[in-house]
């Protein structure tokens, strides 16, 4: 009797016969499309050859919606195929094809295809959790996430994805920020292979994968009513005062908060998202992050968010690096 099997992110399978996908004009296929020699815009067949490593990289299933004609057409599995540490080595320059002439990168295949694939597995999760334990002394990331800030004055969720998009050329499964893509694509099409390289995408709290979020900004908060203000306002009785007439709008225009009682109330101190993140699996290098920081500042001399009114001032740019660190408790 088959046995149901849907993978995690990370498995590696190896495949036992030749497989054939359609590989669309998609913005997450173009460099595969490049590095396998596709030209023009029309989907095409591609041969995978049995023996080949793929690791999967993104499983993606929508909600079943009676609605919709074609119900698979976004359901898809993204992959990379197997390549070491060396084939990783951005500076030695190493031509990134296997000995099957497959070209190595990620690629995205519709569900309906991938379910075709013939295969053996090459190494669990575990397995590739273990290596990767081991390699790193305990310190275990399901990849390396570098991330680059720009830091603003203004709320970030107004803008953190189109800004992302005008700097990288890359947007997330919510599309938001096509417009800015394509103008990067025009106006900067020589570094569309690196970042389609470099930037990763991390699912938010509902799972949708984005190349960015808001982030914390240092030397702010927010008193938890969406009024933001620097470190030395706090406790101010300004501050006091906007949090309390806040809360009566919101109690007169939405009808929530009944129970506040908005003139005793105090404002808390809330992390205050100005912060727009963007996300790298490998630490970009000096030339790319003033790449990025060009590109940040131009956006904010061209952007124009009329239902917000917001018009964004840097403040400062930094790189984060996000890890996570298994720590071994105890054990017999």
């Amino acid at each position: 009797m088959p046995q149901m099997f849907i993978p995690s992110c990370g498995v590696q399978i190896k495949l036992t016969e030749d497989w054939t996908f359609t590989c669309y004009n998609e913005m997450r296929n173009w460099e595969f499309r490049k590095s396998y020699g596709i030209k023009g815009r029309d989907p095409i067949p591609v041969i995978v050859k049995a023996g080949t490593i793929l690791t999967v990289d993104r499983v993606y299933i929508r909600q079943f919606n009676k609605s919709r004609s074609n119900e698979d057409s976004y359901d898809s599995i993204t992959f990379r195929t197997y390549k070491s540490k060396k084939d990783k080595a951005r500076d030695k320059k190493v031509e990134k094809i296997m000995e099957d002439k497959f070209p190595g990168g990620r690629f995205w295949a519709k569900l309906h295809e991938v379910n075709n694939i013939q295969y053996e597995i090459h190494k669990t999760i575990d397995e590739v959790k273990a290596e990767l334990r081991a390699k790193k002394e305990m310190r275990y990331e399901q990849e390396d996430l570098f991330i680059f800030v720009v830091d603003t004055e203004q709320y970030a969720g107004n803008f953190e994805r189109e800004m992302t998009a005008f700097c990288t050329g890359i947007i997330g499964e919510c599309e938001k920020g096509k417009e800015q893509a394509a103008q990067f694509k025009e106006e900067c099409p020589e570094m569309m292979e690196l970042m389609d390289e470099i930037v990763t995408q991390v699912p938010d709290e509902h799972g949708c994968h984005r190349p960015a979020s808001i982030y914390p900004t240092p030397g702010f908060w927010n008193d938890g009513m969406g009024n933001e203000y620097p470190d030395s306002e706090y406790g101010k009785q300004h501050t006091i005062d906007t949090y309390r007439e806040t809360i009566r709008e919101y109690q007169q225009e939405r009808g929530g908060l009944k129970e506040t009682d908005a003139n005793t109330a105090m404002p808390g101190k809330c992390p205050s998202y100005q912060s727009v993140a963007m996300f790298f699996n490998e630490r970009p290098s000096i030339e790319t992050l003033g790449f990025l920081m060009t590109r940040a500042k131009k956006f904010t001399e061209t952007w124009k968010n009329y239902k917000f009114g917001c018009n964004i001032s840097i403040i400062g740019f930094r790189l984060v690096q996000e890890e996570v660190v298994a720590k071994e408790l105890w054990k017999s």
